[in-house]
């Protein structure tokens, strides 16, 4: 637990130094939903920062007990790695890999993910791949929709989420 809680606090002072560096043309992104939808729900909350024009952080806490952070570079596509980590100092999972993001109409988006996954200290490695459709409700909120699922991973999961999102 002092482990997660460094971890936490040690993402937000970089979370406050870097909030006023980031590009006057960025879109920041503060998003909250839920995961799961079926017989055990959660919930989550995401923060972005962008931190160049073709960098942005995402820290994200999932109400059972998981924090991950990532970086993703690109404008439209890139790659992207994200560090995963149960608070209570359980498995941390590590994934690399490429995203895209395609328009679907002038309010509508998609973007796709798939990377490469593995425990830290583990063996095995897998993949994961997600989808998730963003719907511009205004110029600042966003509704949002996605799926993930593991692959090549003898226990694989999937997840879905929905969510609704602020840019500021």
């Amino acid at each position: 637990m002092k482990r997660a809680c460094l971890i936490a606090l040690l993402m937000t002072v970089a979370l406050a130094a870097v909030a006023g560096a980031a590009p006057a043309e960025a879109r920041q992104l503060i998003a909250f939903g839920a995961r799961d939808l079926g017989d055990d729900p959660t919930t989550y909350g995401y923060l972005e920062l962008s931190l160049a024009p073709t960098l942005a952080l995402g820290i994200e806490y999932r109400s059972e007990g998981v924090m991950g952070a990532s970086l993703r570079h690109g404008i439209m596509q890139g790659i992207y790695g994200e560090l995963q980590s149960k608070t209570d100092g359980g498995e941390q999972l590590l994934e690399v890999g490429g995203w895209r993001a395609m328009p679907l109409g002038q309010s509508l988006g998609l973007t796709g993910r798939i990377g490469a996954q593995g425990e830290l200290g583990g063996t095995g490695i897998w993949a994961r791949a997600s989808a998730e459709l963003n719907i511009d409700v205004t110029d600042q909120v966003a509704l949002f929709a996605g799926a993930e699922m593991t692959l090549l991973k003898k226990d694989g999961r999937t997840s879905t989420w929905l969510g609704v999102g602020y840019f500021f």
